[in-house]
């Protein structure tokens, strides 16, 4: 979707014909939407008059696109025509590419969108990614991990501070974290039997596929991951590493948040890549003492309230 930056945007009226080529709309329907009599639509047409700020927006808001868009041609018409014929679940191309992830992590992107930003900051951001609410009614539906980083992207260039990003990530996992993941942590011992339990099988389970946790070296407080990306992943988007600097930055809230699901405090997590120059893998070194803390001093008061109740 996105325009190439060194090539010259193309006319609105060229944008419009292709438009009008793909859904097969009437010279009727553009008249209506920029409020041109039929002898007027077409004079300025023929002129190639450039059409008003508010008249590009109304034609927008009508093809349910994003301004820029439909500014730079943009436009995924593929999916437009889906969308215009009435299938409003269908997904833009390049989100259906190498969908190892799941619409979940996303939508509480969207989530804190409208709760920090309100409800017409989310129905415009989705406008612009050519995307609707349908599309999530199923948190479980696979997308592109390509979906997230251009959420990021736009809110980084439009919205929000790059070192609030984090504050995303533990937000989306507290936010979206369905109570089965709580119920297949609730009768942990330790904070690094949550990591353990996350990394083996939950993650993949509730959240994604595009890559793999493991665990090289853990403690009483603290543990050592290891994150590698799915293989098909790297094969099918053509380069070595799947994802950019905000993408982590989310991972890494989200690995701090862990622990919260128990209503324990969060962990500190640093991503470590220098020995990693080269490689697809990132390392994150995570330290959960205090919350480990607070559980064993839980653990302890359950046992004492216990013995009290069995004497």
């Amino acid at each position: 979707m996105n325009s190439n930056p060194t090539k010259p945007l193309p006319s609105i009226w060229e944008i419009i014909d292709r438009i009008q080529y793909t859904l097969g709309l009437e010279d009727s329907f553009w008249a209506g939407v920029l409020n041109f009599t039929p002898t007027q639509l077409v004079r300025n047409r023929f002129a190639l008059k450039p059409l008003s700020l508010v008249q590009v927006e109304q034609l927008a808001s009508a093809l349910r696109l994003g301004f820029e868009n439909l500014i730079t041609g943009s436009i995924d018409y593929r999916t437009l025509a889906q969308h215009h014929s009435g299938n409003q679940t269908h997904l833009p191309e390049k989100y259906q590419h190498c969908a190892l992830g799941k619409r979940r992590s996303n939508l509480v992107i969207l989530n804190f969108i409208e709760n920090f930003f309100g409800w017409r900051e989310r129905a415009t951001v989705l406008r612009y990614f050519q995307m609707n609410e349908a599309m999530f009614a199923n948190p479980d539906a696979p997308i592109s991990i390509a979906f997230g980083a251009d959420l990021l992207d736009y809110l980084v260039k439009y919205r929000l501070d790059a070192k609030l990003i984090p504050q995303i990530g533990k937000h989306s996992f507290l936010t979206t974290s369905p109570a089965p993941v709580r119920n297949e942590l609730i009768d942990c011992k330790s904070v690094s039997e949550i990591y353990e339990r996350m990394c083996s099988h939950i993650v993949e389970k509730y959240f994604e596929k595009n890559f793999t946790y493991q665990i090289q070296k853990m403690d009483s407080g603290s543990c050592v991951v290891i994150a590698k990306p799915n293989r098909l992943l790297l094969d099918q988007l053509g380069r070595k590493k799947p994802y950019k600097p905000e993408t982590e930055m989310v991972r890494i809230g989200i690995a701090s948040a862990y622990p919260q699901i128990l209503d324990l405090p969060s962990a500190q997590v640093i991503q470590s890549a220098s020995m990693w120059e080269g490689s697809s893998s990132i390392r994150y070194e995570i330290n959960y003492e205090h919350a480990q803390s607070v559980l064993k001093k839980r653990i302890n008061i359950a046992g004492r309230d216990l013995s009290q109740l069995l004497n």
